[in-house]
């Protein structure tokens, strides 16, 4: 049934757009969408704690949020 849905999914949009899938890979590369880096933002590694997302604070949240998951959680046990 996903499978299904996939590929209905991938016709659906190759017909409706005009060029196809053509013209959506190539806005994506002009666009830069395919570098190596094309999500990376300068700060992700940056210690500021004014800035909202970066690895630090992910890292911090993710360990919090195991530590009271499955360190409190009943359901673990």
């Amino acid at each position: 049934m996903f499978f299904g849905g996939v590929v209905a999914g991938i016709v659906i949009v190759d017909i409706r757009t005009p060029s196809g899938f053509h013209e959506i890979f190539s806005e994506a590369f002009d666009g830069g969408l395919f570098k190596f880096d094309a999500p990376y933002d300068q700060n992700f590694s940056s210690i500021d704690p004014t800035i909202r997302v970066t690895f630090w604070s992910g890292t911090i949240g993710i360990t919090i949020a195991f530590v009271a998951r499955y360190g409190a959680g009943q359901i673990v046990f």
